[in-house]
């Protein structure tokens, strides 16, 4: 016997799944009127009786569609995620691994609780807190997506390139409280030191949201007046790997 469609916005929302066979089954079988456990449509709703899993999400307005076929697709699915911890095989698997790291790093937190950030050993945890501190930096002075970027990627190539060092990280109670060669003001970020090449005079750079395509910094001034040097990334990487050949020679 022939299904019939009783939803067809579910069948609709089955398009923006991709490859993914088992969103694409979930809103197929709603098509149909075949429901996740404790999931039920009553008239404009859709609605969640479990218990602790509760929701109503209102989808239609006298039987008319009150948003995109792909706004009712991304906003079920995350509310059957979310709220009905509907998951897919690969989804519990990285949520499971998601909070074995959010362990890890609670627990590398707690145990570098009042040491210093020398004693940090673990490259992972150490990232960890600098993109906190980023994070962190972003709220406090209204950055936008662009500088938290720049300013995340200068602070790595800066210990790359040995131009920040441990001593230059303000660290205490588990968190990054400065890094000596950046200051904020509000929307403003600044860059005292010179990140790709410490032999240089030191210059102050603005991480600006929308650089030009030759650098994602502005100079504002040279802190040597007689030295004007225009230095990249790709100019100092040569010597970089250079250095990493010679370290690996002397320990073999």
């Amino acid at each position: 016997m022939k299904r019939e469609i009783r939803y067809p916005i579910f069948l609709d929302c089955t398009r923006f799944c991709g490859k993914d066979v088992f969103w694409k089954f979930v809103f197929e079988d709603m098509a149909y009127g075949k429901f996740p456990p404790g999931i039920y449509i009553q008239k404009d709703y859709l609605c969640c009786s479990s218990k602790g899993k509760e929701f109503v999400y209102k989808m239609m307005d006298n039987g008319e569609m009150m948003k995109s076929e792909q706004e009712v697709y991304e906003e079920i699915r995350n509310l059957l995620q979310t709220r009905a911890c509907l998951l897919s095989d690969k989804e519990a698997l990285f949520q499971r691994r998601n909070i074995l790291h959010s362990r890890q790093i609670q627990f590398e937190r707690e145990r570098y609780n009042e040491e210093s950030w020398n004693v940090i050993r673990k490259k992972i945890i150490k990232e960890n807190l600098m993109e906190e501190y980023v994070l962190e930096s972003r709220n406090k002075y209204e950055l936008d997506s662009q500088q938290i970027k720049r300013l995340f990627s200068l602070i790595i190539l800066g210990f790359i390139f040995k131009s920040i060092h441990s001593k230059d990280v303000s660290y205490s109670n588990g968190y990054i409280q400065a890094i000596e060669g950046f200051e904020f003001s509000p929307r403003t970020v600044q860059c005292t030191k010179n990140i790709y090449n410490t032999e240089l005079a030191p210059i102050t750079y603005s991480i600006h949201s929308s650089p030009t395509l030759s650098s994602p910094l502005t100079p504002l001034k040279n802190t040597n007046p007689l030295t004007t040097t225009t230095t990249t990334l790709s100019s100092h990487w040569v010597k970089y790997i250079a250095g990493l050949t010679m370290n690996k020679k002397q320990s073999s």
